[in-house]
């Protein structure tokens, strides 16, 4: 590995609300043996957006390891996708199961995520002044079904829901 920093898990909790069969509170905390301090490019902490950030929000980007497709191994680097934000009304017709602790973004065919990119981050970016900043808005949670979502929507967790989970934990 070039360039990265490694910890070992101390510790990991799951929230205590998860139903794994209804895809509720699908949220969980992993603490590291050791703090990764922010060093420019290459480490950084994000903030959680709120629902104003998030009231216009029709873009996002999502990224992480997971498969590139039906059939293939894990990505080796990093990958991004920009995705469009759904109504969750729209995703639940697709989906089934979508609350308002919850979020939902597609992408059209031949991209979407896949297999190995649940917890993957879902990022807005955010006026800032004279800059952007981006935000924690989910993490990956679920799709339809197969190994990948492609121009099929994915559910995510809405991190705003759990803010004060995550803050006394």
């Amino acid at each position: 590995m070039l360039g990265g920093v490694i910890s070992s898990v101390q510790k990991v909790l799951i929230h205590p609300q998860f139903d794994y069969d209804r895809r509720f509170n699908d949220v969980a905390l992993v603490y590291l043996t050791n703090a990764f301090l922010p060093n420019g490019n290459q480490i950084a902490t994000i903030e959680i957006a709120n629902s104003s950030e998030m009231a216009n929000t029709t873009m996002a980007i999502v990224s992480g390891w997971g498969k590139e497709g039906s059939n293939t191994q894990f990505s080796q680097t990093l990958k991004y996708l920009n995705v469009n934000i759904m109504q969750n009304r729209d995703c639940n017709e697709v989906l089934g199961g979508i609350t308002d602790k919850m979020v939902c973004a597609v992408q059209s065919a031949p991209s979407g995520t896949c297999t190995g990119d649940s917890g993957d981050p879902l990022v807005i970016e955010v006026n800032a002044g004279k800059a952007t900043k981006k935000k924690l808005i989910g993490t990956v949670s679920f799709i339809s079904s197969g190994e990948c979502a492609f121009g099929q929507p994915t559910a995510y967790m809405r991190m705003e829901s759990y803010k004060s989970w995550i803050d006394t934990n």
